[in-house]
């Protein structure tokens, strides 16, 4: 499985694609999907791809946007995988995490200064 994620900006970029995706394949992707919230872009129809070692740069007159394609081992899920991370009422992980795990991100929104922060069993 392949992820394109970035950690600039106040929403991260988390988007998953199949292993046999080319660079230029989600490049192409990325070009034809510049509207998507995620992205948050001001102006996309100014905007232009490029990738680079698989590294993807959204710019353009008012946006900069660096995005990394990664090649990841979807992690099977476990008994221990069931909890979930809490801030200001909203869900924060795209996945169940286990509890070492959802501890240490409750603890990092803490760190940022979030105060409404809890991790929680869901299943």
């Amino acid at each position: 499985m392949r992820r394109l994620v970035t950690d600039l900006g106040i929403q991260d970029v988390n988007l998953f694609f199949e292993n046999d995706a080319s660079n230029e394949q989600i490049r192409a992707w990325v070009e034809r999907n510049l509207n998507l919230p995620d992205f948050e872009l001001n102006e996309p129809h100014s905007c232009k791809v490029t990738e680079f070692v698989g590294d993807i740069t959204i710019s353009g007159d008012e946006d900069l946007v660096l995005l990394k394609i990664e090649n990841i081992k979807p992690e099977k899920l476990t008994n221990d995988s069931q909890w979930s991370v809490w801030v200001g009422g909203g869900e924060v992980n795209d996945f169940y995490l286990t509890e070492q795990e959802a501890e240490n991100l409750a603890n990092q929104f803490i760190n940022d200064g979030y105060n409404d922060v809890e991790y929680r069993k869901e299943i």
